[in-house]
């Protein structure tokens, strides 16, 4: 449905911001729109883009500027939240904190244990490091390890 007095109440870091604004919004039965930015600056221009003049926005009725209030506050107080949470430093301890040994130069590396699964670079040697859990070396794949296995696959 159109609007029929627009304001805008939001403007968004990008679009995806934007649409979950907006979906909130409509889950507290207001009616809302965005309008995206489809510029292409960022994509070619040296400056990337313009956040004053290229910016994505949700715009409601003026009339439910206030039924909208509370619904914009809590999601800035929850992205205030998540940004306080990911720039805290961790607390010291093992919890956090995960060894691994390079295979490459055999240097122990320490890294927070929300990268296991991740594969990171080796400040010692450059080589590629697997973040995660040791491999079983006993664990038996089924495939002859062999110095004559590569032969089979010439014939």
């Amino acid at each position: 449905m159109a609007l029929s007095d627009p304001v805008a109440v939001f403007n968004g870091l990008d679009n995806i911001e934007c649409a979950v604004v907006r979906e909130a919004l409509l889950a507290a039965d207001i009616d809302a729109h965005v309008v995206e930015d489809v510029s292409q600056v960022g994509s070619w221009w040296a400056f990337g883009l313009l956040p004053q003049v290229h910016k994505s926005q949700v715009w409601i009725e003026r009339a439910d500027i206030e039924r909208a209030r509370p619904v914009l506050e809590q999601f800035v107080e929850q992205q205030a939240e998540r940004k306080s949470r990911e720039s805290r430093p961790k607390a010291d301890g093992d919890d956090n904190m995960i060894d691994v040994t390079c295979e490459d130069c055999s240097r122990t590396l320490s890294f927070p244990v929300e990268q296991i699964g991740a594969v990171e670079v080796c400040r010692h040697c450059g080589g590629f490091v697997d973040v995660g859990y040791d491999e079983d070396d006993d664990e038996d794949w089924g495939v002859d390890e062999s110095d004559d296995a590569d032969a089979t696959w010439d014939e």
